[in-house]
């Protein structure tokens, strides 16, 4: 055997350093896992896991997490969903489908509305006319209960 028979040519891909260089992750003899992993991500029901089990540190995150990476590139970007408070059954709150990439978009303006609407309540109770407002019930429910407790007393003097 010649030392040309034993020096194995890579085509490297060219680079500056090797930071430009992305990591490809494999998996060294497992067609068969391969396969099935294929098969897994190939079913479109719900309810289907994908179990992987192998000695740690073999890169079975790693190729699993790039492969996933890979699909979801080809794959369409599914809704958003965030779940609201039902105010008429609080033990089953409300589920909307929003827009890929907009629940926190939605989050935040809630949020937002919050502080804004907490900021006037408070400014709406220490105000003038609020306090005006409130006495003038006050006032007319005390005049009422006045007016009642007379007509009773009234009512009570007439029956001993």
């Amino acid at each position: 055997m010649s030392r040309e028979d034993i020096i194995v040519k890579v085509n490297l891909p060219k680079f500056k350093n090797t930071s430009e260089i992305k990591p490809q992750y494999t998996l060294i003899d497992q067609e068969r896992a391969i396969d099935a992993i294929n098969f897994a991500l190939d079913m479109e029901q719900f309810g289907y896991n994908i179990y992987v089990c192998g000695y740690e540190g073999i890169g079975k995150r790693s190729y699993l997490i790039d492969m996933l990476r890979k699909r979801a590139e080809k794959e369409k970007t599914p809704s958003d969903w965030v779940y609201v408070y039902n105010f008429e059954d609080m033990y089953k709150p409300i589920a909307i489908e929003l827009k890929p990439g907009t629940a926190n978009l939605f989050k935040n303006d809630l949020n937002e509305f919050i502080d804004e609407i907490s900021e006037e309540i408070t400014e709406i109770f220490n105000s003038e006319e609020y306090e005006k407002r409130r006495n003038d019930v006050v006032d007319y429910y005390e005049k009422m209960i006045i007016d009642l407790a007379e007509e009773l007393n009234e009512k009570s003097k007439d029956k001993n």
